[in-house]
């Protein structure tokens, strides 16, 4: 069950709960809703998780968790009665959540685990944009050697050059962008350049190729004209 299923029940209750003069966890229940909104579509053990990972503000004050904690065996016991096992399973998972914090105020309790989730998703975030930067960066890198061979193709002195740089360069190339280049350069099937030694031969081949091209050329030529 989602987050926001859950918390349409929760919600629920809690309205029929203030109607019925139980205002107290009435007012519990709707402390817990700020947790269902900020993550709607997680599912309740997902949010169940981030409570083992938290450390509440034990001076803040309010209604303790306490509160929802000492009804719980009595809205289990109603909801076995109506065998909803996906509403018992996540109930029990929120109770077995907020059982470590009795004593803690609920708003504190929630505070804490939405910052959490704000954090973690911050990570995500950056980690994203971190891949994606190196992403822009190696394809720029396989975009300036791809056209270096393409400029040095045919010339016997630069063309070597280009490879020796690609070998010797500091901080190194990796295996994976040497591939790339191989595999763009060459024009050959990705699965004929599996490691660095296909890589390299993969470029080598193509110029070799031209200049036994030309040699042929030339060397028919020089035949023609004798």
């Amino acid at each position: 069950m989602k987050a926001k299923e859950f918390s349409n029940f929760i919600k629920a209750l809690a309205e029929f709960l203030e109607n019925a003069g139980a205002e107290n966890i009435a007012k519990a229940l709707h402390e817990t809703m700020p947790l269902f909104e900020k993550q709607p579509d997680a599912t309740m053990a997902q949010l169940a998780k981030n409570f083992s990972k938290i450390t509440p503000n034990t001076n803040v004050h309010g209604t303790e968790v306490r509160v929802i904690i000492s009804q719980m065996p009595y809205l289990l016991s109603l909801l076995k009665v109506q065998k909803s096992k996906a509403l018992i399973s996540d109930t029990e998972k929120f109770r077995d959540a907020l059982k470590p914090y009795s004593s803690k105020a609920i708003s504190e309790v929630i505070r804490s685990v939405i910052e959490l989730i704000d954090q973690v998703e911050q990570k995500k975030q950056q980690a994203r944009h971190a891949k994606e930067e190196k992403e822009k960066l190696e394809a720029e890198l396989v975009y300036s050697y791809v056209s270096k061979l393409e400029d040095a193709l045919g010339d016997e002195n630069r063309f070597p050059e280009i490879l020796k740089e690609m070998e010797t360069k500091k901080p190194k190339l990796s295996v994976g962008i040497i591939k790339k280049i191989a595999l763009q350069f060459s024009k050959r099937a990705a699965r004929e350049i599996q490691n660095k030694k296909d890589a390299i031969t993969a470029i080598q081949r193509r110029h070799e190729a031209l200049m036994i091209g030309r040699a042929k050329s030339e060397a028919t030529g020089n035949r023609t004209a004798a």
